[in-house]
């Protein structure tokens, strides 16, 4: 058995054993299951303050399942173990004084006994209980939880780094509520693969993913800030800044206007693809101004970058030289006015076919 595994036990049968003074009990069982079974080992109506196993298990496949459940004579449910892969690293492995829901019980008539299984087997050696009273068997089971709940869940992510899977185990909502509680939000005999202990992530039902590496011709990534040799001296695209290919980026704050990266993200985008659509870092310096006081796309405090790009395919735009400064606060300043008389001729940038593969830059006067 694991390191891991073992401690858990340890842990475990060190906890009981400080806890529990009653004279323990055995009822001898020595019997394999390979399927959903239900068997009454209790004689009479005898008081339960503890209950554990001892066994082996073996699970056979990635979605394999073991659970043992107490049942009392009020149809109330508790878990004595679970099992599935992502709990153990070996497919096979004994168990020693184990209980989850059972290590403290407040004076319990047992029932019955079920097994659930789903392409594994267990043999159950025998079950170990006390019936005598336990004092504060309410809080020492809530400690013996939390215990068994870190320890699954550094277990769990121990596998799911292991098997290269995309989440992570971790205390959540679910792990608070009892077995019983979990078998109503999910339905008896549930196999979930441990998305109880889900914390965040992509979770994955299949379990084992051990995946072998991948060759691929794509590059492994990409950054126009550096491509072409654009942060090389003396390279024919050489970018002294250290951008490369991406314009300059700009301050937003301090001018009144400050809630505008809408604004900025669009027109600095079609800024760096007029650079790299023309093959040329021209650095286009777009009016932010002039997208304020005419597209209808947003104000100072929200607005639409999408909208800009449509605007923008519409009805072009001036560099920011030929229009009012932003955040430009002349009285009487408007739309029909934000270009500088001067440059009312000048060019401006259109951007089209931004609906297919003929997406390109337009110049016009």
């Amino acid at each position: 058995m694991n390191k891991i595994s073992s401690l858990f036990l340890v842990v475990f049968i060190l906890f009981l054993s400080l806890s529990l003074s009653a004279q323990a009990q055995e009822i001898n069982i020595d019997q394999s299951f390979s399927y959903d079974t239900v068997f009454r080992p209790f004689q009479g109506q005898i008081p339960v303050s503890s209950m554990k196993i001892d066994g082996e298990i073996t699970l056979l496949s990635d979605s394999s399942l073991v659970r043992v459940v107490l049942i009392d004579d009020k149809g109330n449910h508790f878990l004595v173990y679970e099992a599935y892969p992502l709990l153990d690293t070996l497919n096979n492995f004994t168990i020693r004084g184990a209980c989850d829901e059972t290590c403290y019980l407040e004076n319990i008539t047992p029932d019955s006994i079920r097994i659930d299984v789903v392409d594994a087997t267990i043999f159950i050696d025998k079950l170990i209980f006390t019936d005598q009273n336990i004092p504060e068997a309410i809080v020492l089971q809530a400690q013996s939880r939390i215990l068994s709940d870190a320890l699954k869940i550094r277990m769990m992510n121990t596998q799911l780094r292991k098997l290269h899977m995309y989440w992570r185990a971790g205390k959540n909502l679910i792990i608070t509520k009892t077995f019983q509680e979990k078998e109503e939000m999910f339905g008896k005999k549930f196999n979930i693969f441990g998305f109880d202990y889900y914390a965040g992530g992509i979770f994955q039902f299949a379990h084992k993913r051990d995946l072998p590496p991948i060759s691929t011709t794509y590059t492994a990534s990409f950054d126009w800030r550096n491509r072409h040799s654009a942060n090389t001296p003396d390279m024919p695209y050489y970018n002294p800044d250290g951008i490369g290919w991406i314009t300059p980026l700009q301050d937003q704050t301090g001018h009144g206007c400050s809630n505008s990266c809408w604004d900025f993200a669009a027109t600095h985008s079609i800024a760096d693809y007029i650079n790299i659509y023309c093959n040329n870092m021209l650095n286009y310096n777009l009016s932010e101004e002039e997208v304020v006081w005419c597209s209808s796309c947003g104000n100072c405090y929200v607005g639409n970058a999408d909208c800009v790009l449509d605007w923008v395919a519409s009805n072009g735009i001036h560099r920011e030289d030929c229009c009012e400064p932003f955040h430009t606060t002349t009285p009487g300043i408007n739309c029909s006015n934000i270009v500088k008389s001067n440059c009312q001729n000048l060019e401006k940038v259109y951007i089209g076919g931004m609906n297919n593969s003929s997406f390109g830059v337009e110049f016009q006067m």
